[in-house]
């Protein structure tokens, strides 16, 4: 004899540990009794899991679809319409799939049966009204949490950040974990990479925040041990600084909400952690076996990747990364590879050329061109704000004339926008020359100690220590770009290499072509270039 079902089905596994299914299923043995249908009744819960996936894709919905498949139900029972899911599309799909496997289904709570046409209009309109009430309550839900995560820096759920624990609802920073945040931020100042630092921490056995605070994420068993991805996370979380984005994975175009917390980590020394990452990241590619001197500050001018260190038949080179064969990069680049040890040597002998003789900086450096451009700045400042006073004075003549209905309020709003739009515009430019003026400023000002700073940083060198010669030529080298340029000397049409030396103490680069080294040999394995 064919049975009826019960379907019965909540959303969370915390509604599930609620008891909110057992609310269902007395409420399905009341009915069972009252219609006496106790002998061929069979109960289907699903607990704990979402109805905005189709039916057949659930597991106990997967179950359901079966018996009625195989001819042992003819019959499903919900408390509600919205059990099959809280969304019109599935609901209608849901009924839809288990009518043509065999069945009939009825509301044990809801006017409807879907073997009559009326049941089957009512089933559409419930199942719209079922779809309008989740929307509402996911909308007032939102609403409310991103009121109460805009009034004040309460945790709005989660696991609890390393370093931190919750009192009146708020995050506080804890005594006792944050000293595990502030050694892992200064071993990443030391340059110990993620994999070092998670080897160290497993080393003194300090516990991770899952043993700590007794999370299991996974429900089940969890290692305790440190790993480099957990390392990354806690140096790139911007909460330790004392910024927390709430809404960051949302998945609708509301922006997320920026709040302040307590800080664990100086913002001075989040922003340093953040340049030695990037490092680490630079320093990764390639050959990593090797020591180079200038990994992270060549940049082909060409593609604009970066060059790493490579060795070929015991030789060191720097490779463009445009070059490497990656699936889905349809050209690469041509830029050659540069000999290591010509051009590390040739670097050097420009710091030490500055170093010794100072006024040779001269030559790149117009001290009195840069002077005459802040006297310019500050010119062009108050000719910028004269012209935004005048602005302003029209716009308060202009905005009486309208009140007094001198002018038609169309003409009036109209010119009342232009003027706006003027004062914006000239506002944007004082802000850019704001900018440009404390950067001519400083440089202007620090000049005169660049030379005396660049020979203490040159002058503390130990040659025989690579590390801290890479560490000085990083202090003093923004960035090396590397292009071909044509070779005036070559009637074939042939390129040479060129250098383009940004250094930290000037403004300009330092361009050269002339790229021999002491026995006479180019950079590049190849003379010339096509």
């Amino acid at each position: 004899m064919p049975l009826i079902a019960i379907y019965m089905r909540v959303s969370t596994e915390a509604q599930a540990e609620r008891g909110t299914i057992e609310a269902q299923r007395e409420f399905a043995e009341k009915y069972v009794d009252l219609h006496e249908l106790a002998d061929n009744v069979q109960y289907y819960a699903e607990d704990g899991f979402t109805g905005t996936i189709p039916l057949s894709a659930r597991p106990v919905g997967s179950q359901l679809m079966a018996g009625i498949t195989a001819g042992k139900i003819n019959e499903v029972l919900v408390y509600k319409i919205d059990r099959f899911g809280r969304n019109t599309r599935v609901i209608l799909n849901s009924v839809y799939e288990l009518e043509q496997a065999g069945a009939i289904i009825k509301s044990m709570t809801e006017p409807f049966d879907t073997s009559t046409p009326t049941g089957r209009f009512m089933l559409s309109i419930m199942a719209s009204v079922a779809a309008l009430d989740r929307d509402n309550i996911v909308e007032r839900l939102t609403n409310g949490v991103n009121r109460a995560a805009r009034l004040d820096n309460r945790w709005m759920g989660g696991i609890v950040p390393l370093g931190y624990h919750i009192e009146d609802h708020c995050l506080v920073v804890d005594e006792e974990e944050s000293k595990t945040v502030r050694l892992i931020y200064d071993l990443a100042l030391k340059k110990y990479s993620t994999v070092k630092i998670a080897e160290h921490l497993n080393a003194l056995k300090i516990p991770t925040v899952y043993t700590t605070k007794g999370y299991n994420p996974k429900k089940g068993a969890t290692t305790g041990l440190w790993f480099p991805g957990r390392i990354y996370i806690v140096l790139t979380s911007e909460l330790y600084k004392g910024t927390h984005t709430y809404g960051k994975k949302r998945k609708d175009d509301k922006p997320p909400i920026v709040r302040k917390c307590p800080a664990i980590i100086d913002e001075e020394v989040w922003d340093s952690v953040q340049d030695t990452l990037r490092m680490n990241q630079i320093d990764s590619i390639g050959d990593s076996k090797n020591f180079y001197l200038l990994r992270g500050l060549l940049e082909c001018e060409n593609c604009g990747r970066s060059f790493s260190g490579n060795t070929k038949r015991g030789k060191q080179y720097y490779r463009c990364n445009g070059r490497s064969k990656i699936v889905g990069r349809d050209t690469r680049c041509f830029m050659p590879s540069l000999d290591a040890t010509l051009i590390e040597t040739y670097i050097w002998d420009q710091i030490l050329m500055f170093a010794e003789n100072p006024d040779e900086i001269d030559k790149y450096f117009d001290l009195c061109g840069e002077t005459k451009k802040v006297r310019s700045f500050i010119n062009e400042r108050a000719m910028i704000e004269k012209a935004i006073k005048e602005h302003y004075r029209e716009y308060s003549t202009l905005l009486d004339m309208i009140l007094k209905e001198s002018v038609s309020r169309s003409v009036g709003e109209l010119k009342l926008s232009q003027i706006e739009a003027s004062i914006g515009t000239l506002k944007e430019r004082l802000i850019s020359l704001d900018s440009e003026s404390i950067s001519t400023n400083l440089l202007v000002d620090q000049f005169p100690f660049a030379k005396e700073k660049l020979k203490t940083i040159v002058g503390n060198v130990d040659a025989e220590d690579p590390e801290t010669k890479r560490s000085a030529i990083r202090l003093i080298v923004d960035k090396i770009r590397v292009s071909l340029v044509p070779d005036e000397d070559n009637p074939d049409g042939k390129k040479k290499l060129q250098l383009r030396v940004k250094y930290s103490f000037l403004r300009s680069e330092v361009i050269q072509t002339n790229l021999h080294g002491e026995t006479g040999r180019r950079f590049c394995p190849a003379r010339s270039f096509a």
